[in-house]
């Protein structure tokens, strides 16, 4: 069996598809996200972020070689998951495949210890719409 020699050179079509990750992909309201936009195109103006259907950050530009980075924080909204999505002068949303952020629910107390009689506010944040939630039971 002969083992080859010389230069091989092989050549081919293929097809940048633009991409984004985010980081972290779940937390609650107020985490800061860092979304990373991938193959748009070269110096692409006008790049938006989505956050559930609603831009949250816009105005970003690709660089040379069509990539970006922007971090927004994650506002109040009710627990579940979020898509987000990024778009541009040239690169449509449909054509970026959407990411997903997990809004965890949170409860905070204030404050966190005291002697009987001390008036406490609880905040509860990140809780599915529409109930589901037995606003009592913490009292109890």
């Amino acid at each position: 069996m002969e083992s080859p020699s010389g230069t091989q050179a092989f050549s081919g079509n293929y097809i940048v598809v633009p991409n984004i990750t985010i980081d972290p992909n779940s937390g609650e309201a107020g985490t800061e996200i860092t979304v990373a936009g991938f193959g748009f195109g070269v110096s692409e103006d006008d790049i938006a972020v989505t956050y559930d259907g609603t831009i949250i950050k816009s105005g970003i530009s690709a660089d040379e070689n069509g990539s970006w980075s922007t971090t927004f924080t994650a506002p109040v909204s009710a627990r579940g998951t979020r898509a987000i999505d990024a778009s541009g002068d040239t690169t449509k949303g449909s054509d970026v495949a959407d990411k997903n952020f997990t809004i965890s629910p949170v409860v905070e107390m204030d404050p966190t210890s005291g002697g009987v009689g001390t008036q406490i506010t609880i905040t509860a944040t990140g809780f599915r719409r529409g109930g589901g939630w037995d606003q009592g039971a913490l009292l109890r």
